[in-house]
């Protein structure tokens, strides 16, 4: 993480000059890599995501390295301005990305520190308690989502609003979700599945029926009862231990919790441009005996 943040950084920072000049060539390029209809091209475009077609790769990777300089930040037991500089930063750019799952979970991860700060940070003598910190901080995120709103354009803010508004009754969102698929109800569901790949973005782009934002379904209907069973106990085995000793693991399980969230309403296991990489290593540390005495 440490070695990747300056990479994620400049992929930031040149997206962010691409989404406010939008050069020909670039508009060109996304709109020759996007499956959307015509009515929401413009919309898509709306949304930074620097050099891929989606804004996945710059919105998750926003959400994991927040969390990840929280969780550095907590364990070191203060912020400094840089700290401060970079999760605005972060927080800004996510903003322009538009996407819902990791702007709610660095919203919480936000909140979450804020209230563990205040009861269980270690007080550093002559800094200022995190807690303190995390107030000025989320008055800058306040006045930078004003400023993202402000750039993004009248269309493009209401447009957000309503997709955060579509959270707000949760069996609602989920419902409207999996009746994308409802082809697939009256599709059997067998013992080992149809095969891993079977309902990907790339039978989509074939023409095939597909399953491309239901993470969970997909699972269901291309490993069957089995692969559901063994994705379940992988799950299970990981945030009990990692539950078991939390204190270790702040930042690890609250990525495996965030895509375990974000399941529900996109293939985050299944998509490469969502860093499928960070949640399996997350797993891996937790159930990784050597790692947590390092952390001792």
């Amino acid at each position: 993480m440490d070695n990747g943040l300056m990479p994620f950084m400049c992929v930031c920072f040149v997206g962010l000059i691409l989404f406010v000049t939008q050069p020909v060539w670039y508009v060109a390029f996304r709109m020759k890599d996007l499956t959307v209809s015509n009515t929401n091209v413009v919309l898509e475009l709306s949304r930074l995501s620097a050099f891929w077609p989606y804004p996945y790769w710059v919105s998750y990777g926003c959400g994991i390295f927040y969390a990840y300089f929280m969780s550095c930040s907590f364990m070191r037991g203060f912020m400094n301005r840089k700290d401060v500089l970079l999760l605005a930063f972060l927080f800004f750019i996510l903003v322009l990305t538009q996407q819902r799952a990791p702007l709610l979970f660095v919203v919480l991860v936000t909140f979450g520190y804020l209230f563990l700060s205040a009861f269980e940070s270690k007080v550093v003598k002559g800094k200022t308690p995190m807690w303190k910190t995390l107030l000025y901080l989320m008055m800058i995120i306040v006045f930078l989502t004003l400023v993202a709103f402000m750039v993004a354009g009248e269309t493009m803010t209401e447009r957000f609003l309503e997709k955060i508004a579509a959270l707000e009754d949760t069996s609602e969102f989920l419902e409207n979700r999996s009746g994308i698929f409802s082809d697939f109800y009256k599709k059997d569901i067998s013992l080992f599945g149809d095969g891993i790949g079977r309902y990907s973005h790339v039978a989509y782009s074939k023409g095939k029926i597909a399953i491309t934002d239901q993470m969970y379904m997909k699972i269901l209907y291309e490993t069957g009862y089995w692969g559901c069973l063994g994705y379940g106990l992988i799950i299970l085995y990981v945030l009990m231990r990692g539950l078991k000793r939390m204190k270790y693991y702040y930042f690890e399980l609250s990525i495996v919790v965030f895509y375990l969230l974000a399941m529900s309403g996109g293939n985050t296991l299944a998509n490469m441009d969502q860093h499928v990489a960070i949640f399996w290593m997350c797993c891996g540390n937790i159930c990784n005996t050597d790692f947590t005495l390092n952390k001792k």
